[in-house]
């Protein structure tokens, strides 16, 4: 696991009393970037497993001078539990996550029950999950394992409220490709 730090350290932004939301797997990063820049009230951290990404997204936060925003090269599902305290999440996004199409490679999925699992407790009640994804069979792949837990209820929201997208989500639009909205709030 390796940190890379553009002016922000975790635990700056972690201990601070704004809201924090979490991007998994960012990309690119056009996604959390935007946030962060258009919400300057909130921190932001996000997880990406390749090195080359969030050597990217770290050159953009120096460049546009983003003090409310994190990234880490690590797997979201190791570091959440780690080092994010109970209820301290607001928001988590999942953007677009690789649908892993071959079976033999389908375990390597996120968002099954144990992902979801561990970041259970660092999610505050009323926190929300918002999955994107232009697979059909992903968007119920995620719906069948969030609605076996009974802390969560799935919600209609408006996710383009902001009008903020992945650079997926950019390509799909253009594309004329089906785009799957998913939204899961912690009850309990």
């Amino acid at each position: 696991m390796i940190a890379i730090e553009a002016t922000n350290t975790l635990d700056v932004l972690i201990n601070d009393k704004k809201p924090l939301d979490i991007e998994i797997g960012f990309g690119k990063g056009q996604f959390i970037l935007q946030k962060a820049q258009l919400y300057k009230d909130i921190n932001f951290i996000g997880f990406e497993v390749k090195d080359g990404l969030v050597n990217y997204v770290v050159k953009a936060i120096e460049n546009l001078r983003l003090s409310n925003i994190y990234v880490e090269k690590s797997f979201a599902d190791v570091s959440i539990p780690a080092k994010i305290p109970n209820e301290r999440i607001r928001n988590i996004y999942v953007n677009f996550p690789d649908p892993w199409w071959k079976r033999k490679h389908k375990k390597r999925r996120i968002l099954h029950k144990e992902f979801i699992q561990s970041f259970y407790n660092s999610l505050e009640i009323g926190g929300i999950i918002y999955v994107r994804t232009d697979v059909k069979e992903y968007s119920e792949f995620v719906q069948k394992n969030f609605l076996e837990f009974d802390s969560f209820q799935p919600i209609e929201h408006d996710i383009l409220s902001d009008n903020i997208m992945s650079n997926r989500e950019v390509r799909c639009i253009s594309e004329g490709l089906d785009i799957y909205y998913l939204a899961f709030k912690k009850i309990k």
